[in-house]
C-alpha cells in the first residue's frame, strides 16, 4: 500500500482476551461469497475513479484509513474501556472525518462496499516521544509503535462513527463494517522493526477489541502481511498465537507473485499459487495455507487484499507509450489472479492494485488507468487492457460481481476444483457434504523414510544409522506449551530424528542439543521436563483420543538414570533405552518390535507407519513447549495428527567422477611477471544471480519482492535473512549460492550431477531467504527481525 506521503506487556493478554473476543466475535468465520475489489487508497477530488472502479464490475473498495487523517494534531480525548459500545456517545466532533466521510459517501452512491485500513501512528502519539511534531517537514513515523492503548481509542472512534452511517445529504447514509488492523506489519517501513509480534499485542488483539466494541458485527481483518522475506515464520507467530488468531474474523494477505504462464522460472522464487496452497519445496517457506492449517485457522475466508502487476508508461497520460509486452502481462496477470481465487473457495476476495498509477513515486506503473497526477488525477486517462480482462472476467462469472448471486457449493458444482481427478460429495474426500464449500483434502502427513539396516544395537552411539532421511528440528518448529517469557534461541534446541529397520525391530535415534537439560520429575511426569516422547497408531486409523492398540511412551533422563513410563497403553518389548547426555547434546536411541509401530511382522519397502515424535523443552522453569515431528500429542492427543513412518530402498550415492590428471606443470621462468589467476566462473545452476529471470524490484507492498515483475533491476545479494545465516537452507546441508564445493572442478572438470543437484536446491533455498534493496519509496530494504514462532 502506498503510504510514504504524510497522510501516512508484555505478552498478549492471554486469557481475558480470548475469553472477551469469545463473546463478541463469532468463534468461526463463515465462508462467504466470490467477490472482487480495487484498492484506491483515498481519491478526494478525483471521484471518477470510484466510477472507473464500479465500471469494472467490482463490488468493494480499499481505502487508507490513516489514524493522522483523523486525529493527526492532537490527542483527542479516549472514550473509557468500561463505556466503549455502540450506543455510548463519544466526542465525535474532536476527529476531522470530513475527507473520509466524502469518500464513504462518494462509494456507497456507485454501489461499492469499503474496506478501511485503520493504520500508521501520528507523531503525537509514538512511544517514547522523541520526535519534533511541530517542525514544518517533520519526519515520518507511522512506522513507529504507538503508545499502548491509544491505537485501540483511536480504533474505536472510527468504527463507531462509520459503523453507525454517516449522513450523506438528501437522505442517504452510508456505513463501513469491514476495517483492517495496521497495514503490513511484518516490514520495519511500516511497522517498527518488522516486529509482529509486539504488533499482535499493541494493534492486532486491542483494535479488535475495540471494534466488536463499536459494533459487534463489524469484521475485523488482518494482518495483511506483505509476502516477502519470512513471512510464513511472522505470520505463523500471529495465527498460532489463540487471542491473535481469535481477533481475526478474515485472513488478509499480500501477494505479487508471478504465473508460470508469464514466464516464471523455478528459479525466480514463489509463484502465486505457492504463496497460497502449493509450497514449492520443503526448504522453501511455507503457503498460507500451511500455516492456517498448522494454526488451525482453517475455518476463516482468506481476502488477498493487494496484488498487481507493473505497466509503466510514459508520455501524455491520454496517449502513453509502454515497453513492448507489459499491457498484456498486466492483463494476463490479473486475470490469473481471479481465477486462482475461483479455484480456492477459502479465498473469496481479491483486491487489485491498483486503481491508477502513482506516476510521482518509484512505484509508478501499477494503475488500471493512467491519469495526469500533476492535476489530482483528472481526466484524461488512459484505460489499460487489464481494466477490461477484470471487466470481462466478472462479466462471465457473476459470482464475483455485486448482483451475482451465491455460487453453488464446490462439493455440488460438477467440478474438480481440487484438481486429484475426483468431483463433488461423496467421491471426493475432501467434501463432507454436498454443501460442503471446499473440496480440498488436507495435507498429507509428514513423512520419515525408513532405510533398512544389517545390524541395529542399542547403544546410544549411531554408527549404524548414518545421515540418510533424518528428520531435522530447530526453533522454528517450536510450539509454546502457553506462554514462555522467551522462546528459545536458535542455539538453544534443535533435533534430529533417524529412525531404521532391522528384522522385526525399529530402531529410533534421537540427537537434541539443548543448552540446558532440566528434569527433576517423577516418571508418570517426566514430560514436563527435558524427555522424548513417542507416540504410534498401528492401525492407522486416526480419529480423536487414543483407542485400541494405540501406544504413548516417555523417555527421560532424571538425576542421571534413565527413566520411561507409558502414557498410554501397555509398555512393550523396548530394547534400551539408551539416553547419554554429554555438552549440550542428548541422546536418545532404543527400539521397538515393528508389530508394535506397523501393526504388523514382515515389514518392507512401500509399508507405512503413523507416529509422533515429541521433544519436551524446560530450562528451569517448567514445560516451556516443545519441537515436535507430527502432531497429536502435546497439545491434543488426535493420532489423525500424527506422522508417518514409510520404509524405502536403500539408494547408493553415485559413483564419484575420477578426476582429470594434472597437466605437468611447465618451469617457471624467474623473470617473468605472474599473470593473475583468473576467477572461476560461477555455475547458472549454483548461482542464483546468473538467473536470467532474476526477482525484480518495485513491488509496492515491499522494498524486496519475489520474481515476477517485469522491470526489476539486478540483484543485491546481501545477507540471508534468519536462521539460515550464511545462505545455507536449514536441513538442507550442501553447497549454497555460487560458490564452489570441495572437491568440485572448473574448466577441465566438472561437478558430479550429486553435487549441481544440492547446488540447484540450496541457491534456490537462498533466493527464498534473501533481500534484494531498492524498490518502492521510504521502503528500504529489511533485516531480520527476532520473531517468537507461537507453533
Amino acid at each position: 500500500m502506498r503510504q510514504c506521503g504524510r497522510a501516512r506487556g508484555e505478552g498478549l493478554a492471554r486469557a481475558a482476551v480470548v475469553a472477551g473476543l469469545m463473546v463478541s466475535s463469532a468463534a468461526s468465520a463463515e465462508i462467504g461469497d466470490n467477490a472482487a475489489g480495487v484498492n484506491v487508497h483515498v481519491p478526494f477530488g478525483a471521484e471518477h475513479l470510484l466510477d472507473k472502479a464500479r465500471s469494472l464490475g467490482v463490488g468493494w473498495v480499499r481505502v487508507d484509513g490513516n489514524w493522522e487523517l483523523f486525529e493527526g494534531q492532537r490527542d483527542v480525548a479516549d472514550v473509557p474501556v468500561e463505556r466503549r459500545s455502540p450506543q455510548a456517545p463519544f466526542n465525535e466532533d474532536e476527529y476531522t472525518w470530513g475527507v473520509m466521510d466524502r469518500v464513504v459517501c462518494e462509494a456507497s452512491a456507485r454501489e461499492l462496499s469499503v474496506f478501511m485500513t485503520l493504520a500508521y501512528t501520528p507523531c503525537w502519539a509514538v512511544e517514547g516521544g522523541g520526535v519534533d511534531c511541530s517542525a514544518p517537514n517533520r519526519p515520518y513515523v507511522g512506522f513507529r509503535k504507538p503508545i499502548r492503548g491509544k491505537y485501540e481509542a483511536f480504533v474505536f472512534a472510527a468504527v463507531r462513527h462509520y459503523s453507525a452511517g454517516i449522513d450523506c445529504g438528501g437522505g442517504r447514509r452510508a456505513s463501513v463494517t469491514h476495517f483492517g488492523m495496521w497495514n503490513e506489519a511484518n516490514l520495519e517501513q511500516f511497522y517498527e522493526r518488522g516486529d509482529v509480534v509486539d504488533y499482535a499485542n499493541r494493534v492486532l488483539v486491542p483494535g479488535a477489541r475495540a471494534v466488536k466494541a463499536a459494533c459487534p458485527t463489524c469484521k475485523v481483518l488482518g494482518p495483511d502481511l506483505a509476502n516477502v522475506g519470512e513471512v510464513d515464520v511472522k505470520l505463523e507467530a500471529v495465527l498460532c498465537d489463540p487471542a491473535a488468531r481469535q481477533a481475526i474474523d478474515i485472513l488478509t494477505h499480500h501477494s505479487y507473485q508471478s504465473f508460470p504462464e508469464l514466464g516464471l522460472f523455478i528459479w525466480d522464487g514463489d509463484s502465486y499459487d505457492n504463496v497460497l496452497d502449493e509450497q514449492r519445496f520443503v526448504f522453501t517457506r511455507r503457503s498460507v495455507r500451511q500455516i492456517m492449517e498448522a494454526c488451525q485457522a482453517t475455518d476463516k475466508e482468506v481476502w488477498m487484499t493487494e496484488t498487481g502487476r507493473r505497466a509503466p508508461g510514459s508520455g501524455p497520460s491520454n496517449n502513453p507509450t509502454f515497453a513492448e509486452g507489459v499491457l498484456e502481462e498486466q492483463a494476463t496477470y490479473v486475470e490469473l489472479v481471479l481465477r486462482a481465487q475461483a479455484r480456492r473457495p477459502w479465498v473469496t476476495n481479491t483486491f487489485i492494485y491498483e486503481i491508477a498509477d502513482d506516476t510521482l513515486s518509484d512505484i509508478d506503473g501499477y494503475g488500471l488507468w493512467r491519469c495526469d497526477q500533476a492535476m489530482g488525477l483528472r481526466e484524461p486517462c488512459f484505460e489499460k487492457p487489464a481494466a477490461r480482462s477484470i471487466r470481462a472476467f466478472i462479466d462471465a462469472h457473476p459470482e464475483f460481481s455485486q448482483e451475482g448471486s451465491p455460487p453453488t457449493p464446490a462439493c455440488a458444482n460438477g467440478q474438480d476444483d481440487d484438481e486429484d481427478g475426483l468431483v463433488d460429495f461423496p467421491a471426493d474426500p475432501g467434501c463432507a457434504s454436498a454443501t460442503d464449500g471446499d473440496e480440498f483434502n488436507p495435507a498429507p502427513p509428514r513423512t520419515l523414510e525408513v532405510f533398512e539396516a544389517g545390524v541395529l544395537q542399542v547403544d546410544g552411539v549411531d554408527d549404524e544409522y548414518g545421515q540418510e532421511g533424518a528428520v531435522l528440528l530447530s526453533v522454528r518448529d517450536f510450539e509454546a506449551a502457553d506462554a514462555p517469557s522467551q522462546a528459545p534461541g536458535p542455539g538453544d534446541l534443535s533435533a534430529s530424528i533417524r529412525v531404521r529397520l532391522v528384522g522385526d525391530r525399529v530402531g529410533i535415534f534421537v540427537d537434541v542439543s539443548d543448552d540446558v537439560h532440566d528434569n527433576d520429575r517423577a516418571p508418570g511426569d517426566l514430560w514436563q521436563g527435558d524427555s522424548l516422547q513417542i507416540a504410534v497408531d498401528p492401525e492407522r486409523d486416526g480419529g480423536e483420543g487414543y483407542s485400541g492398540r494405540d501406544l504413548e511412551l516417555g523417555f527421560a533422563l532424571i538425576g542421571g538414570q534413565v527413566r520411561s513410563t507409558a502414557f498410554f497403553g501397555a509398555m512393550p518389548q523396548v530394547e534400551g533405552p539408551v539416553i547419554r547426555r554429554s555438552g549440550n547434546l542428548t541422546r536418545y536411541e532404543l527400539s521397538l518390535p515393528a508389530e508394535v509401530v506397523f501393526g504388523r511382522r514382515g515389514v518392507g519397502p512401500g509399508d507405512e507407519a503413523a507416529v509422533s515424535f515429541l521433544i519436551n523443552e524446560a530450562d528451569r522453569q517448567g514445560r516451556e513447549g516443545w519441537l515436535a515431528f507430527g502432531g497429536g500429542i502435546g497439545r491434543f492427543k488426535r493420532p489423525a495428527d500424527f506422522a508417518r513412518l514409510r520404509v524405502v530402498d536403500r539408494v547408493d550415492e553415485p559413483e564419484p567422477e575420477p578426476e582429470p590428471e594434472p597437466e605437468p606443470e611447465a618451469e617457471a621462468d624467474p623473470e617473468a611477471t605472474p599473470e593473475p589467476e583468473a576467477e572461476p566462473e560461477a555455475s547458472p545452476e549454483a548461482s542464483p544471480e546468473a538467473s536470467p529471470e532474476a526477482e525484480a524490484e518495485g513491488s509496492p507492498d515491499a522494498g524486496e519482492p519475489d520474481a515476477g515483475e517485469p522491470d526489476g533491476g539486478e540483484p543485491n545479494p546481501g545477507e540471508p535473512e534468519g536462521e539460515g545465516e550464511g545462505g545455507e537452507p536449514e536441513g538442507a546441508g550442501g553447497p549454497v549460492g555460487g560458490g564452489q564445493a570441495e572437491g568440485c572442478q572448473t574448466g577441465a572438470g566438472r561437478a558430479s550431477p550429486g553435487w549441481l543437484l544440492w547446488s540447484l536446491a540450496g541457491a534456490l533455498a537462498w533466493r527464498r531467504r534473501r533481500r534484494v534493496g531498492g524498490g518502492e519509496r521510504c521502503k528500504a530494504p529489511q533485516n531480520s527481525s527476532s520473531v517468537r514462532d507461537y507453533r
